[in-house]
């Protein structure tokens, strides 16, 4: 007699459980529902704007006339693989991203409020939703992350980037399996972009911080999920070294060939003092005097406000006089949790010959400062709750004020920009060999007459004419004639031609000699 064959139940509960477990921390909780729709709406007016501003980046006008595939080279020499192998998936499903820049900033928007929700929820238990909300704003919605969502080319990788990291991250856990699923997530997500090396670490530190101060305070009624005993937390950890050390894998196998970017020489050892001393006069200027990168992006009085939570929180623990020792240990994690979590914020660049640290590469900024919030909040006895939602809540509408206004920028510096491509072509369509124009050298900048940017400062909102690779696509892309920028030779025949000869508007700054063009500006 055959038996009868069936599935399994067992295998099967053992399969959904595994796999159902892995998936249920990366919804949104339903405690969470009403703080997550409030931040979506506010991350969304901080936001909207960048969809319908139909301007680019420097690397977008390359893209948008050669294609991504034409940074393909600079993608793998910077590790950021995964990102070329996407956008050729993306190719095969017709999405083009610089062409299809609401799908991105919906995306962001959405995305990006997820994994401050998911942040907030690891590091502690009893926000109310008011706060939750303007904290997740202030992760998603830092006047530093706005810069990448002006690459319309790159946005949606950079996002992918922190999520696949951030998920990670959630579903690490006791158990090989696990540690190696969220490892292989974490290396992944930094195929795309590897920021998130440096988000994860701020993350981890206020993670630390907060289990600590909770158990010198000997805070009542901790979760064991909040305490410095749980498996888990440690087994973040452990997924942060392993995804790591698995994606340098990656990258020695999917960058063999490729030269090494200059970005990617390190220091020596004797130059760790100075650059010890630079992170911490960086740190001073991003969160004290705000002139960082010359042109302030918040006013000092809201740069004010997480300084005045760590005051806060210090007095709070002054008045726990029950245990002076523990209070005193947990003064000390509050004041340097923020400095260390600063330093990993600034994260690798620091240990590179060529410093490059422009506000994408900072998109983590905003985790600090949710960060100082939250230790405040967990020490919180005698200030009332609603003075921090009052100075969260100044915060936010800051936030997305200097957002609005970022994009607004964006447009004023393209229109300046494609003004000046415009009259150009226009003076050089009327020399008599135009036709014989296929190069164009460009030699020094457009002047701003007077009037700046108000957010324009390096690497961020600043002209598409300061960087040799935009001018062409960009002068391609706005009148439709097809140039390339001049090769050295030509390069340096324009430099000695501008020597001698006047700077725009000037007649004779605009010539062509045989096949190249010269600008001087």
């Amino acid at each position: 007699m055959l038996e009868k064959v069936g599935r399994d139940p067992a295998g099967a509960s053992d399969f959904h459980s595994f796999f159902g477990g892995l998936l249920a921390p990366l919804l949104i909780r339903k405690d969470e529902r009403r703080s997550f729709l409030i931040a979506l709406v506010l991350v969304a007016f901080a936001r909207a704007q960048a969809a319908f501003d139909f301007t680019y980046a420097v690397d977008d006008y390359r893209q948008i006339i050669d294609g991504l595939s034409s940074l393909s080279g600079a993608l793998i020499g910077q590790g950021r693989f995964g990102t070329y192998w996407l956008s050729e998936v993306f190719g095969f499903v017709g999405f083009d991203p610089v062409r299809s820049p609401i799908i991105s900033i919906v995306a962001s928007v959405i995305l990006s409020a997820w994994i401050g929700n998911a942040v907030l929820r690891l590091w502690t238990y009893d926000l109310p939703d008011l706060i939750r909300a303007l904290l997740i704003v202030i992760i998603a919605a830092h006047p530093y992350t706005s810069e990448i969502l002006t690459f319309r080319g790159i946005a949606i990788y950079h996002i992918l980037a922190f999520v696949l990291s951030v998920a990670a991250i959630m579903v690490a856990g006791p158990g090989l399996w696990r540690i190696l699923l969220s490892s292989l997530l974490f290396a992944v997500g930094l195929t795309l972009y590897q920021i998130p090396i440096n988000y994860i670490s701020v993350f981890l530190c206020f993670d630390l911080a907060l289990r600590a101060i909770r158990h010198f305070i000997k805070s009542d009624d901790v979760p064991a999920s909040y305490t410095l005993w749980d498996r888990t937390f440690y087994a973040r950890i452990l997924t942060f070294f392993v995804g790591f050390a698995l994606y340098m894998v990656l990258l020695k196998v999917s960058t063999y060939g490729y030269g090494t970017d200059p970005r990617g020489v390190m220091i020596g050892l004797g130059d760790i003092p100075s650059r010890v001393l630079l992170g911490l006069n960086l740190l001073y200027g991003h969160f004290v005097t705000g002139g960082v990168y010359g042109n302030n992006l918040l006013p000092k009085a809201i740069l004010a406000i997480p300084l005045l939570f760590v005051v806060a929180a210090l007095v709070e623990l002054v008045g726990r006089a029950s245990d002076m020792r523990g209070a005193i240990i947990a003064g000390v994690v509050v004041v340097a949790a923020p400095v260390v979590a600063g330093f990993a914020m600034l994260g690798a660049p620091l240990l590179f010959t060529l410093l490059f640290l422009p506000p994408r590469i900072l998109t983590q900024i905003g985790l600090v400062w949710a960060g100082v919030a939250v230790v405040a909040l967990t020490v919180r006895v005698v200030i009332p709750r609603h003075v921090f939602s009052a100075a969260l809540g100044l915060v936010v509408f800051s936030f997305i004020a200097a957002n609005n206004q970022i994009f607004v920028d964006q447009a004023r510096v393209a229109t300046r920009d494609h003004n000046l491509a415009i009259r150009l072509m226009a003076r050089l369509e009327g020399l008599p060999n135009f036709s014989a124009m296929k190069t164009i050298a460009v030699v020094g900048y457009p002047a701003d007459s007077g009037t700046s940017i108000p957010t324009g400062i390096p690497a961020f909102n600043d002209s598409n004419w300061i960087y040799p690779w935009a001018i062409a696509p960009m002068i391609t892309e706005l009148t439709g004639i097809p140039v390339k920028y001049a090769k050295p030779e030509g390069q340096t025949a324009a430099v000695e031609y501008c020597r001698s000869h006047q700077r725009w508007p000037a007649q004779d700054a605009a010539t062509i000699q045989g096949e190249l063009a010269i600008v001087c500006l």
